[in-house]
């Protein structure tokens, strides 16, 4: 009694709560009926959290060593305490204990297995089912888990890149997990796929040691890698970019820094598509540098196998059945440079029909009738192909599938070999061969041995003393077997698994590929699962006539309907249009990366774009032209009468992030991700100067009339200042950090700078911080100062503005962002010449005008004349026009496209 003491004494506090109920409903109704009335909301809960708490403890006790216990997935069931999951995944269904799958595999004694000796007691059988009965109430959550976007994943990036020295920061890389868990995946769900992960990376590696990826976060979502520790470099890395379906245009201050910092435009990758997609080939074979051929692989293994078999250093096994091979099947073991090299010959069929058969005698397709080869002697068997299993350096192992002819092939023919838990049934490599060799080798009694002596009279002399020495005695057999698979035993515990017959790569593959529910696709787009089907109602009213949103409609519909789903070649394909309709964001192009750095480490410029992506934007002082900074590597030279590009200015090697036009209008400078500023002549857009002196990306620039100077702010964290008639420094700060944003004062004699969430006040005369103007809680994005020199303003990326004076601490006001379930970034601001009004420009290509008397903003128009980010505005005021009322303001996005709008006459409130 002592192991179900536990679970009786909570089972008798139920109903107890009950028992309590009724004798109180009794005594209060003296002489009446003896119905109970109702019990409390809050009885009920109690009751429900107390059955859900003990089937949780029941299960845990028995279940989850073997389905869930740090990753364990046997069966490809890892969610063994999660109730809710279990009714998700129809384990259990509420109020049918005898249909429920898990209550019928515990009641009949098939879990646990057999062969586990503690067992759940018939009383704690009972329980499960009276919690099923019930409805299997679950426990009552705390708090709900918060949702994990783009922006926190990024943010820990950053946060994580900045604890390594800067040169080993483009070695390391990212896979991530956090769609999963906004999916509702449980943790022990979760930590299937972090071994999963670990197991593929160390399997993709020549590296003698192995090497488990490390959690960053706090939520352990998040896995960081060093390409030094696999032999990877940019080429690997990549190459698996150019597969990469679900790669997005974060216009975000932390996504920029980091690809900057690593050298890569996206250093972080979905841990699930990962392992579906790298554990198959081609991309298996090309991550793991493997030769097109059998002997070149063979070569590298310094193995020779005709030399290896005339020599009799092999160990050999034949049978029948082997439960892949759909024929006979032949095992060859070589010593090899990292271990042990297994190869396969798989045969085809022998024809059973005496018509497709030239002669009577045995087909040398038949192991049993020819055991020698392989060759083309008329003695040796006619095999068709085969699969090479090797160890790696690390005790790992690799594979290969090849023909007949030795050359590598990415399936095995369906009428050899066969693998019922592909889609196809084809075997694949190598995501087939992981779930198969879960063991390392799968032990196999050899037949031929023992069928040659026994029929030695139909064999002659020297083949059966050849097959004496090749297929060894069954103890030699084992004992090689049983040493190969405590090897790679060993090299999977150092990863951090264990063997299990559910394999976690092959389990993890199945999952991605099967189909996906509402709240797992709304998780991959990046929406909570509310938002998401809210944004597919709507987006499916207003289809009519939007080709691109009725085909959204018809693909992903499916998933309003009860228990709705659908395929992962729909969601791969509609992916870029889905993302573009809910969120406004654009894929990224991850299949021409070709400016790599020398030492092949990373890009040189994993910002660059041969598109005509606007980084920044200067404004001429007269409003009839401006410059733009671009991903290409030039200044466009933009009429804005005209609206139209009028000339390009060449000169950069690296895309251009920032750009200022001196007050004459008769110079002009531009930094660079290299670090460079270049200084233009504009009366005949010539370069004037070259100022190096930072060691990163410059973000961004200001011009002063004082004495003809630049001011430079950089990811180094440095802010320089210039002599741009010289080209000399003058004058270098240390800020810290990554400045985004920069704006002197009208007085010039001050600085308002970003430096991630804060604004600053910087002496310019000293590089004295005088106070912090505002601390924002995102990544500041904007910077505007009014003509009078009295407000400033600052926007971040979760779609606040901070409005505030120069000589106070703290701002005036705060404009909250739009209410919109994800915030939707500020990317520019630009206050009117007569210092009330105040203009902003989202990433969603909206801006919006507010009124402001010094102490309140008021929202008096809003419009949407772009489709992407709205990276400058100004106030375009011909004549003699007051803030009172405004004609137009001139936008330009993302694209290079410039928009005049013009607003309502407006009197300030």
């Amino acid at each position: 009694m002592r192991a179900i003491g536990p679970y009786l004494t909570c089972a008798v506090g139920v109903l107890s709560l009950l028992a309590v109920h009724l004798t109180t409903s009794r005594s209060q109704s003296p002489g009446k009926s003896s119905t109970p009335a109702p019990m409390t909301t809050g009885q009920q809960s109690e009751a429900a959290t107390v059955l859900a708490k003990q089937a949780q403890r029941i299960l845990e006790s028995y279940c989850h060593t073997c389905h869930g216990q740090n990753g364990a997935a046997e069966g490809g069931f890892n969610y063994a305490t999660d109730l809710q999951r279990l009714i998700q995944r129809r384990k259990v269904i509420p109020g049918r204990a005898e249909e429920s799958p898990l209550f019928r595999r515990v009641a009949s004694g098939k879990m646990p297995p057999p062969d586990v000796s503690r067992r759940p007691t018939a009383e704690e059988i009972a329980f499960l089912r009276r919690w099923i009965e019930a409805g299997a109430p679950l426990i009552a959550s705390p708090l709900p888990r918060a949702f994990v976007s783009e922006t926190d994943v990024f943010a820990a990036l950053v946060a994580d890149l900045e604890k390594h020295p800067p040169r080993s920061r483009r070695f390391l890389r990212y896979f991530t997990l956090h769609t999963l868990y906004n999916a509702g995946w449980s943790e022990d769900e979760l930590q299937t796929y972090r071994l999963a992960v670990s197991k593929l990376l160390n399997s993709l590696s020549w590296h003698p040691e192995i090497t488990r990826p490390q959690a960053v976060d706090e939520r352990q979502l998040i896995l960081r890698i060093d390409l030094r520790d696999f032999f990877w470099d940019a080429t690997s890395w990549n190459r698996l970019l150019a597969e990469y379906p679900f790669a997005l245009q974060l216009d975000s201050v932390a996504a920029r820094i980091v690809a900057v910092q690593t050298a890569s435009r996206l250093p972080v990758v979905r841990a699930d598509w990962f392992l579906a997609t790298a554990s198959r080939a081609p991309l298996y074979y090309e991550l793991l540098q493997l030769p097109a051929t059998a002997q070149e692989l063979e070569r590298q293994l310094r193995i020779d196998t005709l030399l290896n078999i005339q020599q009799e250093r092999v160990a050999r096994a034949g049978f029948n059945n082997s439960g892949i091979a759909r024929n006979n099947r032949l095992i060859e073991r070589h010593y090899a440079a990292h271990g042990a090299y297994w190869r396969t010959y798989d045969f085809e069929e022998v024809p059973a029909s005496l018509v497709e058969r030239t002669h009577l005698v045995p087909d040398r397709r038949n192991l049993f009738a020819y055991p020698l080869g392989p060759g083309n002697l008329e003695n040796n068997f006619l095999h068709a192909g085969g699969e090479l299993i090797f160890n790696l350096p690390n005790g790992l192992q690799g594979f290969m599938l090849v023909n007949a002819r030795n050359e590598r092939i990415n399936k095995g023919p369906i009428n050899l070999v066969s693998d019922p838990k592909r889609p196809d049934r084809a075997v694949e490599c190598a995501v087939s061969c992981f779930g198969c060799h879960y063991t390392g080798i799968l032990p196999k009694a050899d037949q031929i041995r023992a069928f040659v002596e026994q029929n030695q009279r139909h064999f002659r002399r020297q083949d059966v003393e050849i097959v004496r020495a090749l297929y060894v005695p069954e103890p030699v057999m084992r004992q090689l077997m049983e040493k190969d698979m405590a090897r790679f035993r060993q090299a999977v515990e150092k990863t951090g698994g264990r063997i299990t017959a559910s394999e976690p790569i092959l389990l993890a593959t199945l999952r991605f590929e099967a189909n996906q529910d509402l709240p797992a696709v709304a998780a991959e787009v990046g929406l909570p699962a509310d938002v998401f089907q809210k944004q597919l109602r709507e987006l499916a009213s207003r289809a009519a006539g939007d080709p691109t949103a009725e085909a959204i409609s018809r693909n992903f519909g499916p998933l309003l309907l009860p228990d709705g789903s659908v395929s992962r070649p729909v969601i791969v394909q509609a992916f870029g249009d889905l993302v573009r309709k809910l969120r406004g964001l654009a894929p990224l192009n991850t299949q021409s990366i070709v400016n790599t750095l020398p030492d092949n480490t990373g890009e040189l410029d994993p910002l660059q774009d041969l598109s005509a992506t606007v980084h920044a934007v200067a404004f001429a002082p007269n409003l009839r032209w401006a410059l733009l900074a671009g991903a290409d590597k030039t200044l466009r030279l933009f009429d804005i009468e005209q609206f139209r590009e009028i000339r390009r200015l060449i000169g950069h090697t690296t895309s251009v992030w920032a750009v200022a036009i001196s007050p004459d209008q008769r110079w002009a400078a531009s930094g660079s991700a290299d670090g460079t500023v270049l200084v233009w002549n504009l009366r005949d857009f010539s370069q004037e100067k070259l100022l190096q002196g930072h060691t990163g990306l410059v973000s961004a620039l200001a011009w002063s009339p004082h004495h003809h100077r630049i001011i430079s702010a950089a990811w180094d964290g440095s802010v320089m200042v210039w002599d741009a008639s010289e080209g000399k420094e003058l004058a270098r700060w240390m800020v810290g950090g990554y400045p985004t944003a920069l704006a002197l004062f009208p007085n010039h004699e001050e600085l308002a700078i970003a430096v991630g969430t804060e604004c600053r006040l910087l002496d310019l005369a000293s590089g004295q911080v005088k106070r912090t103007l505002a601390r924002h809680r995102a990544p500041i994005t904007a910077i505007s100062i009014a003509a009078n020199g009295q407000w400033f303003a600052s926007a971040a990326e979760d779609g606040t503005i901070y409005i505030g004076s120069r000589d106070r601490d703290k701002p005036t006001c705060i404009l909250p962002p739009s209410p919109t379930p994800i915030a939707t970034p500020w990317q520019s601001l630009a206050w009117s010449p007569g210092n009330s009004l105040l203009a902003a420009g989202a990433s969603d290509g909206r801006f919006a005008v507010w009124h402001w008397d010094g102490k309140h903003a008021k929202l008096i128009a809003s419009r949407q004349p772009h489709s992407t980010a709205v990276v400058a505005l100004a106030w375009h005021l011909p004549g003699t026009v007051g803030d009172s009322q405004p004609s137009t303001i001139i936008s330009l996005d993302r694209g290079g496209q410039a928009k005049l709008t013009r607003l309502p006459q407006t009197s300030p409130p």
